[in-house]
């Protein structure tokens, strides 16, 4: 039997309103380096929604996942997340479409965001940066968050100008050359949503779990599709005060042509910085985005792997030849009207700017057990 998820509504404290029992589209969406996102839904009549509403007029309602896996005893904290703006629509069947999102989704702009005053920091640790911007403000009072483990990851010198936002200073630091992961570790210590723990490199080698399509191979995937973008060879990028670093793949180039990417970071008063900004966005190959389907003896996520680990790849069918090694940088976990799971994993995202960023190859599993 699957893992089991027990979704329950809170107050603004955390304290328990109701369990979702009669949420219909439940799924779990974890991304690596980002926040993770809770969405389900419920009727406009259904007594949950009623106190939602109620709560609504007191405070800003908050939703737990607790996850219990086959054969354990209990349940552990799985998610736990602000609701993010509710969509009610009220026609024949009326439906509340509810979506929660952690706590660093506070920090970013796309989801409202938190800025800071101006900083300076001259040869810290990327890590301590974090903590001391997460700190700003008192920000775990309007978050939830708070600082956890900080592995040593490597020296930064930046300045954030003023309104600069917090969780764009977490992400580029993440995403530079050297750069490191950051992920919430979720807990219920009022008012600690969650941990934020920078990680030097999330996940470890896999080499045993393997994912695997086509003729004479393990056979647990049943459907495969790829798509392919161009490769990233010349980067320009600005900073502050009109500083402007510039690389590029020169055999890339002579063989693919120019794939030009113009980027702005005006927190980057640096040139050093600057430039290991710009080799991080370095692809100097194709991006082959890759979509498969998985049979339901596939592995599955927090048993076999979790985000950061690096699983196998092998399809093989005329023109689709895959062996690979690719990270698995977020996962969806689909759950049942029984509240059972079923799992979707990708790697990482959509064939957009960011799969420059962390990945040569992008993956989707589905999975239904």
């Amino acid at each position: 039997m699957p893992a089991e998820q027990t979704w329950l509504l809170c107050d603004a404290t955390g304290a328990t309103l109701t369990e979702l029992t009669t949420a219909t589209g439940k799924s779990l969406a974890f991304r690596r380096n980002s926040y993770a996102e809770a969405s389900s839904t419920l009727g406009v009549d259904d007594g949950a929604a009623v106190l939602l509403a109620d709560e609504l007029k007191v405070g800003w309602p908050r939703l737990k996942v607790y996850r219990r896996s086959e054969g354990a005893a209990e349940s552990v904290l799985a998610f736990y997340g602000h609701m993010a703006p509710l969509v009610m629509q009220a026609e024949q069947e009326g439906a509340l479409q509810l979506l929660a999102r952690s706590p660093f989704a506070r920090l970013t702009p796309s989801t409202g965001g938190r800025s800071m005053p101006d900083r300076t920091f001259t040869q810290v640790d990327a890590g301590q940066i974090v903590a001391n911007v997460l700190g700003v403000n008192n920000t775990l009072d309007h978050t939830g968050l708070a600082i956890g483990n900080v592995e040593p990851t490597k020296l930064r010198d930046i300045t954030y100008p003023f309104g600069y936002s917090i969780g764009d200073a977490t992400m580029n630091l993440s995403r530079m050359l050297d750069g490191f992961d950051f992920a919430e570790r979720f807990a219920d210590e009022h008012p600690v949503m969650a941990y934020l723990d920078i990680l030097a490199r999330q996940g470890g080698e896999l080499p045993g779990v393997s994912f695997q399509y086509g003729a004479e191979t393990l056979a647990n995937v049943r459907a495969v599709s790829s798509t392919i973008a161009p490769p990233v060879n010349l980067v320009v990028l600005t900073g502050a005060d009109g500083l402007t670093a510039v690389v590029s793949d020169e055999a890339s180039r002579q063989t693919y042509g120019q794939w030009e990417l113009v980027r702005s970071f005006p927190s980057i008063s640096v040139y050093e910085t600057l430039l290991d900004r710009a080799y991080s966005l370095l692809r100097p190959r194709p991006v082959q985005t890759v979509a498969f389907t998985p049979e339901s003896n596939a592995p599955q996520p927090w048993g076999a792997y979790a985000l950061g680990d690096t699983v196998g790849l092998y399809a093989n069918r005329g023109a689709i030849q895959i062996d690979a090694q690719v990270r698995v940088n977020a996962f969806r976990v689909v759950v049942d009207d029984n509240g059972y799971e079923a799992v979707e994993v990708q790697d990482p995202a959509t064939p957009d700017e960011e799969s420059f960023i962390r990945a040569g190859l992008e993956v989707e599993v589905t999975t239904n057990v």
